[in-house]
């Protein structure tokens, strides 16, 4: 499976993902689900994917299409899909999100160490999750 901190943890990374929807005045909602439903298939998920190589296709069983068996690193992407798990539903993700990847550049960059910058990101985070909670009061 994918990357884990040392022997601990978990491998689970986030699932993102592209939402798909037809506005309730749609004047051809029937079209729009036929476009949502093409557009999630197995087989235009693989034709994305390939074509855009930044994207993981999200249906079941692709790992096992030729092109990603001949690519056994981009294997490792699909593979660690598994136990992905779907971004926090907060008002504040956004927010958050930007935390954590100005953390991580922090810290890939030597700006500051791995300790150091998860601390930050805790701090930040829970700054916005205070700040929204004290917001919805």
């Amino acid at each position: 499976m994918g990357p884990r901190p040392g022997h601990r943890g978990t491998h689970a990374s986030f699932a993102g993902g592209e939402i798909l929807c037809s506005f309730k005045a749609s004047k051809n909602p029937s079209g729009a689900l036929k476009l949502a439903r093409f557009l999630a298939s197995r087989d235009a998920a693989l034709m994305l994917a390939r074509a855009n190589q930044s994207v993981q296709p999200a249906a079941r069983g692709v790992e096992s299409d030729a092109y990603y068996q001949e690519r056994p690193k981009e294997r490792v992407l699909l593979d660690q899909l598994a136990l992905a798990v779907p971004t926090p539903n907060h008002p504040a993700w956004l927010d958050m999100e930007s935390a954590i990847e100005d953390e991580v550049e922090k810290a890939l960059y030597g700006k500051a160490s791995a300790a150091e910058a998860i601390k930050a990101a805790s701090a930040r985070i829970d700054a916005l999750a205070k700040n929204t909670e004290t917001a919805t009061k």
